[in-house]
C-alpha cells in the first residue's frame, strides 16, 4: 500500500499472473511481465528480512510505503510470510 492505494501482485502456478493497482486489474502477460520483474527485483529467499524488503520497494519506485504484505511459498512447499506496517516503524 502506498498513498492509499493497494497494489498487488499475484502468481499461481502453473501459469496465472496478475497485477491490481487499485481498481484496475491486469491479467495475462502484462501481469506476467509486471510480477517477474518486481520478484527478480526483489531477489526473495528464506532468509529475506523484511525491512530489505521495504527498501527494496523503495527503489523499486514506491518511496511511500505504508503496508508491505508478502507470501512466498519455495519449492518444497513452505510458506514464507513477511509483514510490514509503517505504523511499526
Amino acid at each position: 500500500m502506498t498513498n492509499g492505494v493497494e497494489h498487488e501482485w499475484e502468481f499461481s502456478s502453473p501459469n496465472e499472473y496478475e497485477f491490481e493497482k487499485g481498481n484496475t486489474v491486469e491479467k495475462g502477460s502484462a501481469a506476467k511481465q509486471k510480477v517477474s520483474a518486481l520478484f527478480q527485483h526483489l531477489n526473495v529467499s528464506e532468509l529475506a528480512q523484511v525491512d530489505e524488503l521495504v527498501e527494496k520497494m523503495g527503489t523499486y519506485g514506491y518511496k511511500d510505503v505504508e503496508r508491505f504484505e508478502m507470501k512466498w511459498m519455495d519449492s518444497n512447499g513452505r510458506l514464507y510470510t513477511w509483514v510490514w506496517n509503517e505504523e511499526d516503524k
